[in-house]
């Protein structure tokens, strides 16, 4: 039986510096926007050829719904569960993802952190606050998924 892998860190060491909620809300900002933007060209080259032979609205608002949903889930897993750690808005601010031993999360993990994002969002961004005010500056969603966000 192999050895137990190491934390590259004491996840307990007061020299962790846990991400805030302002540097959370500003690499926030830059991912939503940029996705955003990747989102509506998306959406409008795959509309295209439906906007030429007149299609329904509805289907229309279902192919947002699904590009959009599908982009952020896999923009958001992939990024923080490779060897980065971040998306490009959290490698702007110097903020990583590790589970709560510091090491790097899985695409699964990630993937479930994302999702429970959804239950940050009720009520009234609840969930996302918490950042502010738990003592490992914990939103919802990373109690749910077990995970930190620190700054490197």
């Amino acid at each position: 039986m192999p050895p137990p892998i190491a934390p590259p860190f004491d996840i307990a060491s007061s020299d962790i510096c846990h991400a805030g909620f302002r540097l959370r809300l500003i690499a926030a900002l830059v991912d939503w926007t940029l996705l955003a933007v990747v989102a509506y060209v998306l959406i409008s080259v795959l509309r295209l050829p439906d906007h030429l032979l007149g299609g329904d609205y509805r289907e229309t608002r279902l192919l947002n719904i699904l590009v959009r949903n599908s982009l952020y889930w896999v923009y958001f897993a992939a990024l923080e569960s490779s060897r980065l750690q971040a998306t490009l808005g959290k490698r702007l601010v110097e903020i990583v993802v590790t589970d709560a031993c510091g090491q790097r999360i899985t695409f699964a993990r990630a993937t479930a952190r994302h999702f429970a994002k959804y239950l940050s969002a009720l009520p009234a961004f609840a969930g996302f606050f918490m950042a502010a005010f738990t003592a490992r500056k914990q939103a919802l969603h990373d109690l749910i998924a077990g995970c930190l966000v620190i700054r490197r």
